[in-house]
């Protein structure tokens, strides 16, 4: 969107998040129009949506659903399966290094549920790790995962083809009018 000239953008030339937020709520992007000031109700408007409406809806359920937490900053290499894994009683296991006595560091993860009967005993790295992998080999798509997925990028493929060809067009015709 901040690649396109025509799109209403700051001074900076930059999208804010603000400009973003206001943009997922108004519903002009699906091919809706809805003004409460003036007693306009929601309703199809003539004009074609950038988004389908049930995909504006979706969004709308996410804005106003649960706030999820940031990412964590503690996530590296280390430990990839960190916060992804959960103990059996259904809370993610952490991860931490722990020092043997010989002061050599050992990586585990372990779970931190006070409840949990496995609280604080560790697991070791390249077992749990071990048997991810085990289980990522065991899985495979569905055809029809496939094709779906094929169906998708290729729709979106065309859409990007369609809008480049647009501008393409748009950019000509300004370049013959001036």
């Amino acid at each position: 969107m901040e690649s396109c000239p025509k799109f209403p953008n700051t001074a900076s030339g930059k999208l804010g998040n603000n400009r973003v937020n206001i943009m997922l709520k108004n519903p002009t992007y699906a091919g809706y129009i809805e003004y409460k000031s003036w007693g306009v109700s929601l309703r199809k408007a003539q004009h074609e949506g950038i988004i389908s409406y049930e995909t504006f809806l979706k969004i709308q359920e996410r804005l106003e659903g649960r706030a999820y937490a940031p990412t964590r900053k503690d996530l590296n290499m280390d430990f990839p399966l960190r916060g992804s894994v959960a103990c059996e009683c259904g809370n993610a296991l952490t991860a931490a290094w722990s020092k043997s006595k010989t002061g050599k560091l050992h990586p585990y993860y372990l779970c931190q549920n006070r409840k949990c009967e496995y609280k604080g005993k560790l697991i070791r790295r390249d077992v749990l790790e071990g048997e991810f992998e085990e289980l990522l080999k065991q899985l495979t798509p569905t055809r029809n995962l496939m094709a779906a997925a094929s169906d998708m990028f290729k729709t979106l493929w065309d859409h990007r083809e369609a809008t480049l060809h647009m501008r393409r067009k748009t950019l000509k015709q300004k370049c013959n009018d001036a």
